[in-house]
Parts: structure tokens; C-alpha cells; sequence
């Protein structure tokens, strides 16, 4: 694992990890950025070889996607808090002018 992972791009290696950790006997440490063995955990190699990592990745992203706010929700969240941080940033020059 840890060789693939070595030469994995590095926008897939988020998805590799998640893969490797839910089907394999290994978990990643992110000091030494390798997989070690975990003796406590099973394998499921035939689920395994079902799915690719990266489609593992988006599929259990999916879910995570559904329940995030669409562009605009965000457009407008921002425009509301820089508009009362320009509103905080008007009375504050107000009130500290002579």
C-alpha cells in the first residue's frame, strides 16, 4: 500500500486512504504519511475489489454533497456577513472620529 500510495497523484490520495481504511487490514498514520498494520481490524477484500479507490471516494462523498448548501445559500451567507461587517466598520469609524 504504501508504495501505491507513493505514487498515487496527490488528488487522489485522500481517496485512496479512505479506501484502504475501510477495506483493509491497515490504517494511515499522518506523521510518517505510511500504512501500518492493524491487527484488531478485518478485510474485506471482495468489497474491495468491487469498487475502485476513487470511486470509493465519491460515493461516500455523495452523501456529504446532498446535505451542503448550494452556490447561491453561500453567495448570499456571504454577502449578508460582509454587509454587517461593513455596517460594524462604519459606526466603529463614526463613533472614533473627532
Amino acid at each position: 500500500m504504501n508504495a501505491l500510495y507513493a505514487v498515487t497523484p496527490v488528488n487522489y490520495r485522500a481517496g485512496l486512504r479512505a479506501w484502504v481504511g475501510a477495506f483493509a487490514k491497515a490504517k494511515f498514520e499522518k506523521e510518517s504519511q505510511t500504512f501500518v498494520y492493524a491487527k484488531g481490524k478485518e478485510s474485506n477484500l471482495e468489497k474491495a475489489l468491487e469498487i475502485a479507490p476513487a470511486n470509493y471516494a465519491k460515493e461516500a462523498n455523495a452523501g456529504a454533497g446532498k446535505a451542503a448548501k448550494s452556490l447561491m445559500e453561500r453567495v448570499e451567507s456571504a454577502a449578508k456577513r460582509l454587509s454587517r461587517m461593513n455596517r460594524q466598520a462604519v459606526t466603529t469609524r463614526l463613533s472614533l472620529a473627532p
